[in-house]
């Protein structure tokens, strides 16, 4: 499994960039000049049709990157909290396997003080040893 992504240096850029949003605006500047946000200089970029989408692509990243980190956190929170919950899912599951371990033998050794082996029988899906028991038990 790989390393979580470390979001800190993608914080600080994000901290440090001039806010947003930032437009993608192309009129009125000299050629291959694009402007991505009214408080930054124009930025040389092709004027065609890929220049014009990736403009708009950094131009969305000021809004989009602030927006996938805190999904991330989010998600974050959300993974830890489950597998929180899982452990104690775990426990508690670990804990009732336990109690239906130490009633059973329980149950069992009941059995074999009211009917003998030969009345209770073993466990298996066609025979209860301790039905038989208490068959046993309430026919005395």
């Amino acid at each position: 499994m790989t390393e979580p992504l470390n979001l800190d240096p993608i914080r600080r850029r994000t901290e440090a960039a001039t806010e947003g949003p930032w437009i993608a605006g192309w009129r009125s500047l000299p050629s291959d000049q694009i402007m991505l946000s009214p408080k930054l200089p124009p930025v040389e970029l092709s004027c065609d049709v890929q220049g014009r989408k990736n403009a708009k692509f950094i131009a969305a990243a000021r809004t989009d990157v602030p927006a996938l980190l805190a999904e991330v956190d989010r998600l974050r929170f959300q993974v830890a909290d489950l597998k929180a919950k899982l452990r104690d899912e775990g426990l508690a599951h670990s804990q009732t396997i336990d109690e239906r371990d130490n009633a059973q033998e329980w149950a069992d050794k009941l059995a074999a003080a009211i009917a003998p082996g030969e009345i209770r029988g073993e466990h298996s899906s066609s025979n209860n040893p301790w039905a038989n028991a208490l068959d046993y038990a309430e026919q005395l």
